[in-house]
């Protein structure tokens, strides 16, 4: 697994355990991932970056969260989701299926062994 991938992995797997905001600190930027639910139970993925001025790079991160595809993600603020992003950040979020979230699981697990 590339290390973009894995360290993406890595936040959302933490997400998913903790129910907290997961940061990845770099010189220039962080990288943040956030799993959501709802009261039904739908869960909501976000991927939160500040620092990443090249729309490609940001493309990069949420091309590395497996079983979500490009068409699933929108920009933030909407009301579906209902974040509002701080000064500098981007956000993009989706629903996450209970499937991809027990195959990043999966995943993350793998990449720590």
């Amino acid at each position: 697994m590339r290390p973009t991938k894995r360290i993406v992995i890595r936040l959302i797997a933490m997400s998913l355990t903790t129910g907290r905001l997961a940061i990845a600190e770099f010189r220039n930027h962080r990288v943040k991932a956030l799993v959501r639910t709802d009261d039904g139970h739908e869960a909501y993925l976000a991927i939160i970056a500040d620092g990443i001025r090249d729309p490609a790079d940001f493309a990069l991160l949420l091309d590395c969260v497996p079983g979500v595809s490009t068409n699933d993600w929108q920009p933030e603020p909407t009301p579906l989701a209902a974040m509002e992003p701080a000064r500098g950040e981007i956000i993009w979020s989706t629903l996450l299926p209970s499937e991809v979230a027990s195959a990043i699981l999966e995943l993350d697990t793998e990449s720590l062994d």
